[in-house]
């Protein structure tokens, strides 16, 4: 009458095992799988191809020219980042415009990316980054604009290797816009200053090279201070 019941606890732990088999060959790793795939997608680079308030991080590519943008005081740019972390890659597409005020491309998050952008604002301003850190603003090239680059309190932002030619700024940094690396660019006619900083310190200009400036090259504004200044070429 014993063994029955010990056949039966026998027979419920082979079938245990068994199911616990099954799951471990065939569905834990459709499961896997499934969760590979959906992180997958989230990494994969994203398209755009006109103005674009982008609102989630990852890797973004413009796949065709920007022309004539319009300023819309709502959306604040052509490209604007809202979210953190996100990487845009222009792939040597142009973003232009001949509206007053128009910002080709704003950062308003951290950990932003911008490289081989052709941007073109006119009386606007070509890469604005707002109130954000740990930026790396790469290759660009921006071509009359009011600014072509604009720092509005942000910090620990790496600017490297751009070339902006005739506008009537080159670089700005304000308002406490500390600590950020300017190497490897070009700046060629400016029609006001190449280098105007205001109330902003710490930051290390290396390797920059001025051509034809039409008034003067640096303009350090009240309370920026501890500026550094390293391998400067200035011509013409």
């Amino acid at each position: 009458m014993q063994i029955f019941p010990s056949l039966l606890l026998t027979i419920i732990a082979i079938s245990s095992i068994l199911i616990f088999l099954l799951l471990a060959l065939f569905i834990l790793p459709s499961l896997i799988s499934a969760t590979q795939f959906d992180s997958q997608q989230a990494q994969e680079t994203k398209t755009i191809d006109s103005c674009k308030k982008i609102e989630l991080g990852g890797k973004y590519i413009l796949t065709k020219d920007i022309l004539d943008v319009k300023f819309e005081k709502s959306i604040g740019g052509c490209i604007v980042f809202n979210a953190p972390n996100i990487e845009f890659d222009c792939r040597g597409h142009r973003i232009l415009s001949s509206s007053e005020k128009t910002v080709g491309l704003t950062i308003n998050e951290n950990g932003a990316t911008v490289k081989n952008c052709f941007i073109s604002m006119q009386d606007g301003t070509g890469i604005a980054v707002l109130e954000s850190s740990k930026a790396f603003i790469i290759n660009n090239t921006l071509k009359e604009n009011k600014y072509s680059i604009f720092l509005y309190s942000s910090y620990n932002n790496s600017i490297e290797n751009n070339f902006m030619e005739r506008n009537q700024y080159g670089l700005t940094l304000v308002t406490s816009s500390d600590n950020n690396l300017i190497v490897g660019n070009k700046i060629n006619e400016s029609l006001n200053y190449a280098v105007f900083l205001s109330g902003s310190s710490n930051n290390l200009l290396k390797d920059l090279y001025v051509t034809d400036t039409k008034r003067d090259v640096f303009l350090f504004g009240a309370t920026s201070s501890n500026n550094f200044l390293n391998n400067i070429l200035i011509t013409g």
